[in-house]
């Protein structure tokens, strides 16, 4: 259900209430209700711009929402699946159902978005040029996730509604007309997006001093983003200079790394990094994550995937009576 509202040509208002249902969901919470208000202002018909000849369109977008989702759910999950298993009695083989590895939940519910969001929309110099600015923060809930569960119950594993997302972005879209007449426009468009997200929780548990805890077994960790490498940072090159060199025996030459570290605090590296690996010249430097002086698996760390941000341009053709 929803309701537009236009107040004088240069007020807006949107009031949308949706209520969705699943047979998806445990039996418990099939229903979710998601409403949701956009306002919107048309500068440029107030009269203080109204007469202003190069402004065509200036408009201010406000809106918050809260949207659900049911991906990831298979259509009978919720109902507790039975697996298809062969049996012999005699002589003869039969086949029966046995219950299956993954718990039902009759409590599953909807995902959360909840987003607010605020964008300007421009017009200039009889719409030659154009675009818009547009900024959003979301924050997800409930997210529906498969957490493994003691096997000793005879199942594996469960959906739940137990972790929690925010995420953050912007995005410009501009355009112009670098050249236009009756029969040909030729138009040059460019469009900016620089986005951020960040783990809040994964499920319920906590650590000595409150704060939830992360799953490096999965690539998720708490206060980092969605998308990671769980991997070693590299930390340069290594050159003939960071090594002593000398020949064995045998008259092959052999790579032992400069100390590098301060032990003693005298302000005189004493001791080398230690690599359970062999390095040498043109191997990559890993970074020493924790300062303990070697590199091992502790020294892993999350590295982002997403990008800082993507650009695109493009540019269109127009013809007419061609």
């Amino acid at each position: 259900m929803g309701r537009a509202y236009i107040f004088m040509d240069r007020y807006i208002m949107n009031v949308a209430i949706r209520r969705d249902g699943s047979s998806r969901f445990g039996k418990n919470n099939k229903w979710g209700t998601f409403p949701s208000v956009a306002l919107a202002w048309r500068a440029n018909e107030e009269s203080f711009l109204r007469n202003v000849s190069w402004i065509d369109n200036l408009k201010l977008r406000l809106s918050y929402g809260i949207v659900g989702n049911q991906n990831g759910i298979g259509n009978y999950t919720t109902l507790g699946l039975t697996d298809q298993e062969r049996y012999e009695f005699g002589d003869n083989s039969y086949m029966g159902y046995l219950p299956g590895k993954e718990l039902s939940n009759p409590n599953l519910k909807w995902e959360q978005s909840r987003t607010a969001n605020i964008g300007l929309d421009f017009g200039f110099f009889n719409n030659r040029l154009s675009g818009t600015i547009e900024y959003y923060n979301t924050r997800t809930t409930d997210l529906i996730v498969k957490r493994e569960i003691n096997s000793v119950l005879g199942y594996e594993q469960m959906l739940d509604n137990l972790g929690e997302t925010k995420s953050h972005g912007i995005d410009i879209s501009i355009n112009g007309d670098v050249f236009r007449t009756k029969n040909f426009t030729w138009s040059l468009g460019a469009n900016f997006s620089q986005y951020a997200n960040e783990i809040v929780k994964i499920d319920n548990q906590v650590d000595e001093n409150g704060k939830p805890l992360s799953q490096p077994g999965n690539s998720w960790f708490v206060g980092k983003p969605i998308h990671v490498y769980y991997d070693y940072l590299p930390d340069g090159i290594y050159q003939y200079e960071d090594f002593d060199i000398k020949r064995n025996a045998y008259g092959k030459l052999e790579y032992a790394l400069k100390p590098t570290i301060d032990t003693d605090g005298d302000g005189i590296a004493d001791k080398a990094l230690t690599r359970e690996d062999n390095v040498a010249p043109g191997s990559v430097k890993i970074k020493d994550v924790n300062g303990d002086g070697k590199i091992n698996a502790d020294d892993r760390t999350p590295i982002s995937r997403d990008p800082d941000f993507t650009l695109s341009l493009n540019t269109t053709l127009k013809m007419e009576r061609f």
